[in-house]
């Protein structure tokens, strides 16, 4: 299992904020900022190798049903820890005279 996270910023709106790979399975989330705060995004794709090129997909074979469940639950936890952080932050800057 391998997870990759970037610290974005506004201005690196196309990057996706985590990345996720299990197997053939891949996670992707990304943050869209907007005035009411930021919203998260998720997407899960099969990837396969098709002669010399790789594809993808966004569905799924009965085979990645369980490992596509353990990713949603990795998706929900790290969406919370970062509404978490968020928090954390405004209410710090809140307080900071």
């Amino acid at each position: 299992m391998q997870t990759q996270e970037s610290n974005l910023t506004h201005s690196e709106p196309t990057r996706p904020s985590m990345t996720h790979r299990h197997g053939r399975l891949t996670l992707t989330i990304w943050s869209n900022w907007t005035d009411d705060g930021t919203r998260y995004s998720t997407e899960i794709t099969r990837t396969w190798k098709d002669g010399d090129a790789y594809r993808s997909t966004n569905r799924l074979d009965e085979r990645d049903l369980l490992v596509a469940a353990r990713l949603a639950i990795i998706a929900d936890d790290w969406v919370n820890a970062a509404r978490q952080a968020e928090w954390e932050q405004a209410r710090q800057s809140d307080s900071t005279p």
